[in-house]
């Protein structure tokens, strides 16, 4: 007896970037080039994955990722391919590292410049080593030096900020860093 056996062909996997930095917001653009794939799944060594045709992803810390594409086809033949890419410097919402609050008129407040730029709803929290002492939720209302936890106003040092919201695809943000408050 003979069997028939049909090879199907695997699809292709080949893709490719593009950097974009719109808004100042530096993003890459990924995009399959695939004509027979009807799946992608993708691994961007950052901890993210996505199974979108072509995706955009904002790497936060310099260095080297090794991105991964698999793609599948309507018979169910997989692919992978893979390439390396450099990210030459770390983003942090454009986040300054210090501020002077001394009613000078020039760098008087923070706030990640980026905020204004990506129109998301977030919370920014500012810490001190005993807690919360600063909350908003807006860019009009960015942290002057004051404390909301017991209104006064606080001594030049570093403190720490987080930055909490939704990206356009539902997916939580969380950012975090140093602020130094100088006088």
């Amino acid at each position: 007896d003979k069997i028939a056996i049909k090879v199907q062909p695997r699809p292709e996997s080949n893709f490719n970037w593009s950097e974009n930095s719109m808004n100042a917001i530096p993003t890459i653009q990924f995009e399959v080039n695939s004509e027979t794939a009807t799946n992608w799944e993708w691994n961007f060594d950052n901890g993210m994955t996505s199974n979108k045709k072509k995706p955009v992803v904002t790497f936060r810390k310099k260095g080297f990722y090794n991105v991964k594409l698999t793609t599948v086809n309507t018979e169910g033949c997989a692919k992978i391919s893979q390439q390396q890419l450099e990210i030459s410097t770390d983003y942090n919402l454009l986040a300054p590292n210090s501020f002077t609050p001394n009613a000078d008129g020039i760098n008087d407040d923070f706030i990640p410049k980026a905020l204004d730029i990506l129109n998301v709803n977030f919370e920014m929290s500012i810490f001190d080593k005993r807690g919360l002492i600063y909350s908003t939720k807006s860019v009009s209302y960015p942290w002057t030096g004051s404390n909301q936890r017991d209104g006064g106003v606080c001594p030049q040092g570093a403190y720490v900020w987080t930055v909490k919201y939704k990206d356009h695809d539902g997916i939580d943000q969380i950012y975090k860093g140093t602020i130094n408050l100088l006088k």
